[in-house]
């Protein structure tokens, strides 16, 4: 019974950590202080990389890093970015390895323009942007994760319950918006606590820590921009479950 439920855990954690990768778009999260300096970003190519850690019930960690090559340029009284997937990875479990291969390939349609406003802030978006909860990679991790439940040594019930969790994940939009001031970063370290509240009247709290690092007049290739590193710890009962976030932001070379 212990060697089931440790993998049933397993499986509905790694669904939870791979799932949402493919449903994430930049929107304007919580409310940051204003930057004391003027936005003025580098008029340079640059590359913005992305690596995003979660972690699975037995330990393991799944990896995924995506690198873009963007442009920002003015665009009336605000920013445009403009940006190119240059590289895509994902180092998972050999088990979620026809999963990983989804996320790895995911072509992140629509993710690019993003409007920023005068302070850099990016804004959120349009009510006539791309349904990301519809796009064929949610689809695909979706109907792939809902085999691995099939075959899954779960009671009935238990069955069921991850089945509704998978069909609620791939209906719902982003759950993990970027830091909506990830282009022009306040420095420093903030935290912030959030009521989670879960089926079945359980009930938890999200604790989201960020912290941002802003280069210093950057010209040169290769030299930092900004950098930006955020926690997210769910705790619910007596588990808990801490996602990590690097951004960083470099000339290009």
């Amino acid at each position: 019974m212990i060697g089931k439920r440790a993998r049933s855990a397993t499986c509905l954690t790694a669904i939870a950590a791979l799932l949402p990768l493919a449903m994430l778009v930049p929107v304007a999260s919580s409310a940051v202080a204003r930057s004391p300096e003027a936005f003025a970003p580098p008029a340079r190519r640059l590359l913005l990389t992305r690596e995003l850690r979660s972690p699975l019930a037995d330990g393991k960690v799944i990896v995924a890093r995506r690198v873009y090559a963007v442009e920002i340029r003015r665009d009336g009284d605000g920013f445009r970015v403009d940006g190119q997937l240059m590289e895509s990875a994902i180092d998972a479990p050999a088990s979620l390895r026809s999963l990983a291969e989804l996320e790895r390939n995911r072509p992140d349609t629509g993710l690019f323009p993003i409007r920023l406003n005068a302070q850099g802030r990016i804004q959120p978006l349009p009510e006539t942007a791309p349904d990301q909860s519809a796009s064929p990679a949610v689809a695909q991790a979706a109907a792939f994760a809902s085999d691995m439940l099939r075959t899954a040594p779960l009671p009935p019930a238990e069955r069921a319950r991850a089945s509704g969790f998978v069909a609620r994940l791939a209906s719902q939009p982003a759950t993990t918006p970027w830091p909506s001031d990830l282009f022009h970063p306040e420095p420093g370290l903030r935290v912030e606590d959030r009521p989670l509240t879960l089926p079945n009247s359980a009930a938890g709290t999200v604790t989201i820590e960020t912290d941002a690092l802003a280069g210093s007049n950057p010209t040169a290739a290769g030299e930092l921009v900004c950098a930006m590193r955020r926690t997210i710890t769910t705790r619910v009962g007596g588990d808990r479950r801490t996602t990590r976030e690097e951004w960083t932001l470099r000339i290009a070379r």
